[in-house]
């Protein structure tokens, strides 16, 4: 386990040198992990600023900022929602049409960026970041 956390940490460094992501684009990235949720009656925690802020480790006045441009952009769209545990509506976060091509740039630009990853065989390879959720379910099963 610590060396798996010691190739992701790895892993990580290796691609912030590469590749710098804006606040506005991890936040795109993190909202299109939740774009099932999009038409449902209740959403989660996440999808609000400040669920946005705790989970991408931002202080809620950047991300009140962020989500000004992002909306202004046409990146990103907003509406009232119950969430899940809360008794007051929310304004949710979801990425526009325009935003999901932005995700896919992202994503392209990310693919690119090949980071060394020893397997279970100690074998060492060139992989895509992309690939990261891949190497943990190798390991862990999850």
């Amino acid at each position: 386990m610590i060396n798996y956390l010691y190739q992701i940490s790895h892993f990580l460094a290796v691609a912030t040198k590469k590749f710098s992501i804006s606040v506005n684009d991890k936040i795109l990235m993190l909202l299109s992990n939740f774009s099932q949720y999009k038409n449902d009656w209740e959403m989660p925690f996440t999808l609000t600023q400040q669920g946005i802020a705790d989970y991408l480790s931002l202080a809620r006045c950047n991300v009140s900022r962020a989500m000004k441009r992002l909306i202004e952009d046409g990146m990103v769209e907003e509406r009232k929602a119950h969430i899940k545990g809360i008794k007051r509506k929310r304004y949710v976060y979801f990425p526009s049409t325009k935003g999901l091509f932005r995700i896919q740039e992202i994503n392209e630009k990310l693919d690119k960026i090949k980071i060394p990853y020893t397997n279970l065989s100690q074998e060492t390879i060139q992989l895509p970041i992309s690939c990261l959720r891949i190497c943990r379910t190798e390991r862990f099963g999850k």
